[in-house]
């Protein structure tokens, strides 16, 4: 962990490798964005949930997410 940063008041945690920086939500640990040497390369919105707590074994669930990525001007839902 590089450093803990807010996004919109929301409180990160920040992962630095090498030039990328991946912000993930520090209350569940979902992906919010990604950037790459300083420049926004990708934005979920809801965040992007990896995990949902507590784990359980066999326990599923379901997200809809949409994905930004603005230098190549695409949209994902």
């Amino acid at each position: 962990m590089d450093r803990e940063e807010a996004i919109d008041g929301v409180p990160h945690y920040v992962i630095k490798t090498a030039t990328r920086e991946i912000f993930y939500r520090k209350s569940d640990l979902a992906s919010t964005q990604e950037t790459l040497d300083g420049a926004l390369v990708a934005r979920y919105s809801p965040s992007l949930l990896n995990f949902v707590w507590p784990l359980e074994v066999g326990k599923t669930w379901e997200q809809n997410s949409h994905e930004e990525r603005p230098a190549r001007r695409q949209t994902m839902d």
